[in-house]
């Protein structure tokens, strides 16, 4: 298995990176988040814009859906209103992380231009899913 990154606009089957597929080029989205360890490119074509995270599985079937949401560079062609970049957490059960449930109404837990701070804001936040998804302390 090659552990080579793939480029950010295609993977390393020689088709276009989801992001790019489903959303265009011109989302020019950084490589701090295509690249980053840890998250998938979760881009799909019915949402606003491409995204990059994880769903967390918890031991009763309970998911957890946390993104980063990369809106286009132009604010004039951006859909949602956000800035550049912002992390959201949705859980697909009925026991959202109790730390996380004020942002479970579609409130950014990130919001900002900064994909640096976007992206560490996800792992902050991911580490915390994980820590109640195990039934440890907050994170």
């Amino acid at each position: 298995m090659s552990t080579e990154k793939e480029s950010p606009t295609m993977t390393t089957t020689d088709r276009p990176a989801p992001w790019v597929y489903e959303h265009g080029e011109q989302f020019d989205i950084p490589t701090t988040i295509t690249q980053a360890e840890g998250i998938e490119d979760l881009s799909w074509h019915n949402d606003a814009c491409p995204s990059f995270g994880r769903y967390i599985e918890g031991p009763t079937g309970d998911s957890h859906d946390l993104r980063i949401w990369c809106e286009h560079p132009d604010p004039d062609q951006r859909e949602t209103g956000c800035a550049r970049f912002f992390v959201g957490y949705q859980p697909w059960s009925n026991e959202p992380v109790p730390e996380l449930e004020p942002f479970t109404d579609g409130a950014p837990i990130y919001e900002g231009d900064d994909p640096s701070e976007a992206l560490a804001t996800f792992m902050v936040t991911l580490a915390k899913v994980h820590a109640w998804v195990r039934g440890g302390a907050s994170a």
